[in-house]
């Protein structure tokens, strides 16, 4: 028996509408903290950050049954989510879909802002932990850079002079 086990950190950012983004992390599947004007998130049961989740928007805001502001967010399509958005239930002309980094990168408040994102686990089985990864994703206004363990480790080795 083999099993994976993760665990994801963002840093503390801040953006213009917490209470969505907050709402669009939680739909990931995230543990969301907002204080200061700040969010950070995490996961608490081997979630991850999936790039490929779209996040689906009003183009006008609507007031969602349950609360207190009206809102812009209608839900997130991934393959993760339990309840991703179907398109074809929605009228033509009143939603956009945009990617979770496009999205994030356009709550940030100003170009001074970024988000961390680090993601580290191992594979494991009933004998024991092994092969441990890890990974970074960095997103500001204007760019998004991955960096896995693997890269930085050859980085290091090509920076020292070793060769195999």
């Amino acid at each position: 028996m083999s099993w994976t086990t993760e665990f994801l950190e963002s840093s503390a950012f801040k953006v213009k509408h917490p209470k969505e983004v907050k709402q669009v992390l939680e739909l990931m599947g995230f543990s969301v903290d907002t204080h200061d004007n700040q969010i950070n998130f995490y996961s608490t049961d081997n979630e991850y950050f999936d790039e490929d989740t779209e996040v689906v928007l009003s183009l006008k805001p609507i007031t969602v049954e349950g609360k207190e502001e009206p809102t812009n967010i209608i839900g997130i399509i991934s393959d993760s989510c339990m309840e991703s958005v179907d398109l074809e239930e929605l009228e033509k002309d009143t939603y956009m879909v945009q990617s979770i980094t496009e999205y994030l990168q356009d709550e940030l408040t100003d170009e001074k802002q970024y988000i961390t994102i680090m993601n580290v686990g191992f594979e494991g089985r009933i004998s024991g932990n092994y092969n441990p990864f890890g990974d970074l994703t960095f997103i500001t206004k204007n760019t998004v850079k991955f960096s896995s363990l693997w890269a930085t480790e050859q980085q290091f080795k090509k920076e020292c002079g070793i060769t195999e």
